[in-house]
């Protein structure tokens, strides 16, 4: 009997975090970038930079930088912020967001290996 309680409950749970997520409560967004470092994804400063900058964002619940797709994949709750406002962000972090690239000083920050040679 707990057995079946316990499948009853798993199943609800599951089902009520399917319909929070098609509610509106979360939004994708994948944006084009520029990554000219082949060891991104290993590097301290590189994958990080822009992943602790999206992440302190409100809103922001999951990002993930495809160095081999030249993208960033940013799942969000668009009541909190909005794709222009990750767009900024990323580019605020040095990289540049669907084709706009990023201010002088922004790409300054960026270590030696990220910028373009």
């Amino acid at each position: 009997m707990k057995f079946i309680y316990t499948v009853i409950l798993i199943a609800s749970f599951y089902s009520i975090k399917i319909t929070a997520q098609s509610n509106g409560k979360s939004a994708e967004v994948t944006i084009k970038t520029e990554v000219f470092c082949d060891h991104c994804n290993h590097c301290e400063s590189c994958k990080p930079r822009v992943e602790i900058a999206l992440f302190a964002a409100p809103g922001v619940k999951n990002v993930k930088l495809d160095i081999e797709a030249q993208t960033i994949h940013v799942v969000f709750n668009p009541k909190k912020i909005n794709s222009e406002d990750i767009k900024k962000i990323i580019l605020g972090t040095g990289y540049a967001a669907d084709g706009v690239q990023p201010q002088a000083e922004d790409y300054a920050k960026l270590d030696g290996c990220c910028k373009r040679k």
